[in-house]
């Protein structure tokens, strides 16, 4: 049986869209390109216009981490190769 790997405090090494680079410290190493969750998304414009009413918005991003941030990975099945930035620590 495979050992489970547990959640892992990182620094956000590098941002590309949905995917970014980790350095694991207690692992000593850097991460190949994990998923960042959904939560860290934001609208970046929201229009809300007249009667009848309408909706839309331009684009999501995931401007809320910023290289250097602290982060939480989680291993998906506690499988080391399907890490996930789950949230960016405050």
């Amino acid at each position: 049986m495979q050992k489970l790997i547990c959640p892992q405090l990182g620094i956000l090494t590098s941002l590309s869209g949905n995917t970014a680079k980790v350095y694991l410290p207690l692992f000593k190493i850097e991460t190949g390109w994990i998923r960042v969750s959904s939560n860290l998304l934001y609208e970046k414009e929201v229009q809300l216009t007249g009667q009848p009413e309408s909706f839309s918005f331009n684009e999501m991003v995931y401007n809320t981490l910023k290289v250097g941030d602290e982060v939480l990975v989680v291993f998906a099945n506690g499988d080391i190769n399907q890490g996930i930035v789950a949230l960016r620590m405050g």
